[in-house]
């Protein structure tokens, strides 16, 4: 038995050791129908993310950004603005695009999102002993115009609510 256990673990040991061959020089690998899937509204992303961002929310705005109104059976070169409603668990972003596929304005709704740690620790300083209930992250963009940003939460204290909006 123990020449058995010793022989499968020279077996072993041998065959690891073939494995490790080094070659020399480089290899060409040619990669057929790679499929780059672009963010076509990158000043939307530049505008509405930043590195407090809920990366939930963050992954939501760039399935937005890449949409593109081109490939919708919607589009429609008569009309100038399309009006595209995305959906998902908790959020929703209403977002106009033009005629090239832009996003020339979006609204955005998020339910039960994590405030940063900057902001709700100042709220938790302010307010010991209450607890965050609720929470909403809405952002307003528009291409000519500065984003706005706001947090709204629902504190809760034995049976007293507070209603707060935070501006990051």
């Amino acid at each position: 038995m123990k020449k058995l256990v010793v022989g499968m673990l020279l077996l072993g040991l041998a065959s690891l050791g073939f494995s490790q061959e080094i070659k020399n020089g480089i290899e060409e690998v040619a990669l057929s129908e790679v499929t780059v899937s672009p963010i076509i509204n990158s000043e939307y992303i530049d505008k509405v993310q930043d590195d407090y961002t809920p990366l939930r929310v963050k992954m939501f705005e760039n399935e937005v950004a890449k949409y593109d109104i081109k490939d919708s059976y919607l589009y429609d070169r008569d009309y100038d603005q399309f009006v595209i409603i995305f959906v998902q668990d908790n959020g929703k972003i209403v977002a106009t695009f033009d005629d090239d596929g832009n996003i020339v304005n979006a609204f955005e709704y998020h339910l039960d999102v994590r405030v940063p740690r900057n902001l709700i620790d100042g709220v938790y300083k302010q307010y010991p002993g209450w607890t965050a209930e609720k929470s909403k992250y809405l952002v307003s963009y528009g291409n000519n115009k500065d984003v706005k940003k706001v947090y709204k939460l629902v504190l809760a204290k034995n049976d007293t609510r507070k209603r707060l909006k935070l501006f990051p």
